[in-house]
């Protein structure tokens, strides 16, 4: 299934959501699919990169394992970033009022169908 379609049916499965990314370990965006301005997502999806370069880090350093998953909540928005194989990683915006577990929900079944195609 090609990752836009994966990416689309994402969105389209969570009230609320905005933008789904699939980004690979630079940060650079195999894919995006958004409601929004496409840069604006390329650039949340490039910093997530950088926040989960870090969590490696520290779980590497302290030996507390993989990071898998983690979620940023703004004012306005909720990032949620899940892991993947070879450094890839996916991330789905959150509006305000989108139920982040809904969202976790949806982003673990994209996570597997997007598994097998990588």
């Amino acid at each position: 299934m090609p990752f836009r379609t994966v990416l689309r049916n994402l969105i389209d499965s969570v009230d609320g959501a905005m933008g789904a990314m699939f980004l690979d370990y630079e940060g650079e965006a195999v894919e995006v699919v958004s409601n929004g301005n496409r840069h604006d997502f390329k650039i949340i999806g490039a910093y997530q990169g950088i926040f989960l370069y870090q969590a490696r880090k520290i779980c590497r350093d302290t030996r507390q394992g993989t990071p898998l998953r983690f979620a940023l909540q703004l004012e306005e928005i909720t990032i949620l970033t899940r892991t993947m194989a070879d450094g890839y990683y996916l991330v789905l915006v959150l509006g305000r009022n989108a139920s982040e577990s809904q969202g976790w929900h949806q982003m673990n079944a994209a996570h597997a169908v997007l598994s097998r195609e990588i």
